[in-house]
């Protein structure tokens, strides 16, 4: 199996991503205004997720519910 430069680049960008504002959370006194404009960021992008791309194919859906219990159950 070989790693694609794009997925590679995807999962960095997600590491610096969750460090960035996780520093930025820690660091700022308005925790609950930064929280805020983080989870409509959040939203937005996946919003335009939702519109621009395919549904998952049928296989991966057990994965993906199985991920949302995981992080929200």
């Amino acid at each position: 199996m070989v790693l694609q430069p794009e997925i590679l680049a995807l999962v960095l960008f997600a590491a610096l991503a969750h460090a960035g504002w996780n520093a930025l959370l820690k660091a700022s006194g308005e925790r609950g205004a930064i929280f805020s404009v983080l989870l409509l960021t959040g939203g937005a992008f996946g919003l335009v997720g939702v519109i621009a791309l395919p549904l998952p194919a049928p296989e991966a859906w057990f994965f993906l519910i199985l991920s949302a219990a995981v992080h929200y159950g």
